[in-house]
């Protein structure tokens, strides 16, 4: 299922909907994160309201849920965390969030030597499973 925002709603009672005929190039793999992209700032929370199950205030946060871009000044050990002391402004311009490590890593750190990003354990949580081993070599 693909969600996109509901463009026919005015800015603060926009929702995000899944359906025939999304607009091309603005699609999300889930509901939070079309509210979280589409709708970041919306001080109404009309978006993420109307999802099924709305997060809550506690003991829920923003960052436990998205992972966002770390620059480390050096592309090659730039990561993707959901550390919520590092979290970007919610609406920063040109900050995306995504709903796992590895669509953010994909797109901000696209072919990083020794897959830097992808092997980096973040804050909550663990990596994903690798679809080839990983070996290790002594230095």
């Amino acid at each position: 299922i693909k969600w996109f925002p509901d463009w026919s709603k005015a800015w603060t009672d926009g929702v995000c909907i899944s359906g025939a005929a999304p607009p091309s190039g603005y699609t999300f793999a889930s509901q939070a994160e079309c509210c979280l992209n589409a709708y970041a700032g919306q001080t109404s929370g009309a978006c993420l309201a109307n999802m099924d199950s709305p997060p809550t205030a506690a003991p829920f946060t923003v960052a436990d849920l998205v992972f966002y871009p770390i620059y480390t000044g050096d592309w090659s050990t730039g990561y993707c965390d959901n550390d919520p002391d590092k979290a970007p402004t919610v609406g920063s311009l040109g900050v995306s969030i995504f709903t796992t490590q590895a669509e953010c890593c994909d797109l901000y750190f696209p072919n990083q030597p020794g897959r830097f990003c992808k092997t980096r354990v973040p804050f909550e949580g663990s990596l994903a499973p690798t679809p080839a081993p990983i070996y290790f070599y002594p230095k």
